[in-house]
């Protein structure tokens, strides 16, 4: 399927809503330039640190049971160690 610029498509399979307008964009825009210079400052400004000397002794060990991925009827099985 060949999809034009600036076109809104939706669905599977996919078929053309409409070509959204310049109204319909813009705010869309302004979200993305504020994403991008918000990843460029993190990216400036971030710096690796240690964790203390002691962190590893006050962790505690996280524990989940093994699961089995939902099969067709959409129940999800525990196994049992």
């Amino acid at each position: 399927m060949m999809i034009a610029p600036r076109s809104l498509v939706v669905g599977a399979p996919a078929r053309m809503l409409r070509t959204p307008s310049d109204d319909d964009i813009l705010p869309n825009r302004e979200g993305m330039l504020t994403y991008q210079a918000l990843t460029i400052r993190c990216l400036q400004t971030l710096q690796e640190v240690a964790a203390p000397p002691h962190a590893e002794a006050i962790w505690q060990r996280l524990t989940v049971p093994r699961v089995r991925p939902p099969t067709t009827g959409g129940q999800t099985a525990v196994m049992q160690p």
